[in-house]
């Protein structure tokens, strides 16, 4: 048979619902409606309730889901790989691609921290980089790696130290103070009596008086009243714990400088044969203790409910902060365990000596 002959053979048939169907009459085989749905348009409601049409919306927006957090997911794991920089170079066109330049670098956050896990990894896995870190400059044998290192990570910890103890004062500021009663004398005619007067320890001002804009007084006013309200307080409040979270938010570097810290430490005792590390144990030591004191500080001061705690601890950046306080403790009591009450012949401040002692008899 031919194509004329099939042609011939073939009717072209088109019912209502505008699906082309041929049928073929050798056969004589009946015209078969493939549609079986209905159109409805999607501008009226009846139009949008349609299930099919929503079933369909339902998969296409799982699968885009997926699909985009699948992305974002491989993103985070490629960009968050573990780089190895070199501690030293000795040629011009990588000589601003070493360690110190990924950790002091301020034009892209994700090299910064990219250098401090390099740093916290090395400290703890690498003998052989271990040892660069620890080498002396030729000609002239100064530990300059060593410098560089350790003045990049106590830098970030006092910038913390700083921010927490700034945050401290705060809350020492904003507790609420008490009033007392004063005996003031009060003429009722011929008579004079002492009343009791009730005036604060403290004013705002000086003169009694608070300051307040007469034009953001009725603006105050609204706010303060829809934050009574239940629904409304929900959206206008801020967290208990938002200030928390913005204080410790980038402590993931501090975190990474401290561990490197107490692993170098650590690691001098049998590998420093120059004893770089020991010339800066007290700046070190000084640093630690003044950041957990401060920290211990922070969480006996913060005032939150059990039950948001309990339910913030389940969140990745609320974690950083029992994370950062657990790693100063485990790193002090590393370093202590290591040269023990030899430390009590540093030069440290008279507070910094008093914290010592008591992780060294393990009180703390």
């Amino acid at each position: 048979m031919n194509l004329k002959d099939m042609k011939t053979n073939m009717t072209f048939i088109q019912p209502d619902s505008n699906v082309m169907v041929y049928s073929y009459r050798r056969f004589q085989t009946k015209p078969i409606n493939c549609w079986k749905g209905s159109e409805q348009s999607v501008d009226t409601v009846y139009g949008l309730l349609d299930i099919g049409l929503c079933y369909q919306t339902i998969l296409l927006g799982i699968f885009l889901h997926f699909m985009w957090s699948y992305s974002a997911l491989l993103y985070r794991v490629y960009s968050t790989e573990h780089h190895t920089f070199p501690i030293e170079s000795a040629f011009d066109n990588t000589a601003n691609r070493c360690l110190i330049d990924a950790m002091s670098c301020q034009k892209d956050n994700l090299v910064k921290y990219l250098g401090f896990l390099d740093l916290s990894w090395l400290s703890k896995n690498s003998m052989e980089r271990r040892a660069q870190v620890f080498s002396l400059s030729q000609p002239g044998g100064h530990p300059h790696n060593w410098n560089k290192l350790s003045t990049a990570c106590l830098t970030e910890i006092d910038a913390l130290n700083q921010k927490v103890q700034e945050e401290n004062w705060k809350v020492f500021v904003n507790v609420p103070v008490r009033q007392t009663e004063k005996l003031t004398p009060v003429t009722v005619g011929d008579t004079t009596t002492l009343s009791h007067r009730t005036t604060p320890e403290s004013t705002v001002n000086g003169t009694g008086d608070s300051q307040t804009n007469p034009s953001t007084a009725p603006k105050e006013g609204i706010l303060s009243y829809l934050k009574k309200k239940p629904f409304f307080s929900f959206f206008l409040m801020d967290s208990p714990d938002a200030k928390s979270r913005q204080l410790f938010q980038g402590a993931q570097l501090q975190i990474w400088a401290i561990e490197a810290l107490s692993n170098f430490a650590t690691a001098s005792y049998t590998e420093d044969k120059f004893g770089v590390v020991q010339r800066s144990l007290p700046s070190t030591l000084t640093s630690l203790l003044n950041l957990q004191e401060n920290v211990e500080k922070y969480f006996k001061l913060a005032v939150t409910s059990s039950r948001r705690q309990t339910k913030d601890s389940m969140t990745k950046d609320a974690g950083l902060k029992y994370l950062l306080q657990t790693t100063l403790k485990s790193s002090l009591y590393k370093i202590v365990n290591t040269f023990g009450k030899h430390l009590m012949s540093l030069k440290l401040q008279p507070d910094a000596t008093r914290k010592l002692k008591q992780f060294i008899e393990y009180k703390e």
